[in-house]
């Protein structure tokens, strides 16, 4: 049975657009143009979403989202509203519990993405509410058996919370696969957004964050490149960061680390982009994120990742800080912990196909999907080895192989 989504609205041309272009959506498409009987349809048959514009006759958009959440809770909301209109949506939000609102004139496919997680969002809050009812259910059977409560209690939460952790797992796993199409055209030889996390994660726990905030920040290192994708050149950094922040609001469980995607290019003297906020004005993740992302590109940038060593990118880090372009405490932080330690950066990196070249040599085993070894540690890269790797890697784009930075075979 397709899950059906229910649009409101006044004017019956927005009905019609909304219609054509969900035509080959697998949903189940209700329109109407009376909020009184939207409501009433919702009472007879709730909908998994119902999207209502906010400005109609007799009642507003608001007061229906309201009625919606009193009789069909599980039915996801949204608030269709003009730019000017924010105020309708932050009533929404209080009054009407949305999951999100759109904007009039609305993008198609930003559109189509919101409603697909509204549908994706009903029907896992559905399936949990399954869990629970048949968790409930269990227990009240195994009370009146009084046989094996313990271990099928146990059976039934471990479900429970393999449900949530497989959704935290899908969220990681989505986040990540941004970050890495965002990669796709990088100046930047390899996983550069996974470094930039790695070492953003590292800095934040060393700095006293807490571990919601590092959570936070994780996220928002991992996509920080994301407006290079859409955003227009990717050499204007106030216009990805803010288009890739923009970009992450769509995603309520975005919008947090989305504050630190839009300011990690501003400048602690006051001089960066977007807003040229000064000093501990720019939030603390972004001050973080600048560090370890200026930092990653001196390192790796293509045309310096062979020659270049932690030592030496520090340096050049100690004098862009001095410049006033980031906060110096944290760049010292930074310094000590990921350059005074053991963390033997120099000595290996992951790059993907396109960045591979004929003598490198690789420093890890290079195992297929199976995990059958198609090359081991040790071998250098000639012409027929380079083929090879890139025919394996065109089964996993996404993915590199490890190779020595500063070895080349004879």
């Amino acid at each position: 049975m397709k899950p059906s989504i229910l649009f409101v609205d006044d004017e019956p041309n927005i009905l019609k657009s909304l219609r054509r272009l969900l035509r080959a959506e697998p949903y189940e498409v209700r329109v109407t143009s009376d909020p009184v009987e939207a409501v009433r349809l919702v009472k007879d048959s709730p909908p998994a979403v119902l999207v209502s514009d906010q400005r109609m006759p007799v009642m507003t958009g608001v007061e229906v989202l309201e009625q919606v959440r009193i009789h069909a809770e599980d039915t996801v909301r949204i608030l269709l509203t003009g730019y000017a209109d924010m105020t309708a949506a932050v009533e929404a939000v209080n009054r009407g519990g949305i999951y999100s609102y759109l904007t009039k004139p609305w993008d198609e496919q930003g559109l189509k993405a919101v409603l697909r997680g509204a549908v994706e969002h009903h029907m896992l809050r559905r399936e949990n509410e399954r869990l629970k009812a048949l968790t409930l259910e269990q227990n009240l059977e195994l009370k009146a058996l009084n046989t094996g409560l313990e271990a099928r209690v146990a059976e039934r939460t471990q479900e429970v919370q393999r449900l949530n952790t497989d959704l935290q797992a899908s969220f990681l796993g989505g986040v990540r696969l941004l970050a890495q199409l965002s990669e796709t055209q990088s100046r930047v030889v390899g996983s550069h957004s996974k470094r930039v996390a790695a070492h953003s994660l590292e800095l934040g726990k060393a700095l006293g964050m807490s571990p919601q905030q590092l959570e936070t920040l994780e996220v928002a290192a991992t996509l920080h490149d994301l407006g290079k994708m859409w955003g227009g050149p990717a050499d204007d950094r106030g216009k990805h960061a803010e288009y890739g922040a923009s970009l992450m609001t769509m995603i309520p469980n975005l919008r947090e680390a989305s504050v630190l995607v839009r300011h990690h290019h501003e400048r602690f003297d006051g001089g960066g982009l977007p807003d040229r906020l000064v000093g501990e004005e720019i939030p603390f993740g972004s001050r973080v994120i600048s560090v370890a992302d200026v930092y990653d590109v001196i390192l790796n940038g293509s045309s310096r990742f062979a020659t270049t060593t932690p030592e030496g990118a520090a340096l050049e880090l100690r004098v862009i800080a001095k410049g006033g372009a980031l906060d110096p405490e944290i760049v010292e932080t930074f310094i000590e912990l990921v350059v005074g330690k053991a963390v033997d950066e120099g000595s290996e990196i992951e790059l993907r196909a396109h960045d591979l070249k004929i003598g490198m040599v690789l420093s890890r085993d290079v195992l297929s999907q199976s995990g059958a070894k198609l090359l081991p540690e040790g071998t250098p890269i000639g012409s027929r080895q380079l083929v090879r790797l890139q025919n394996h890697l065109d089964g996993t784009p996404l993915a590199g192989v490890f190779v020595y930075r500063n070895r080349q075979s004879g």
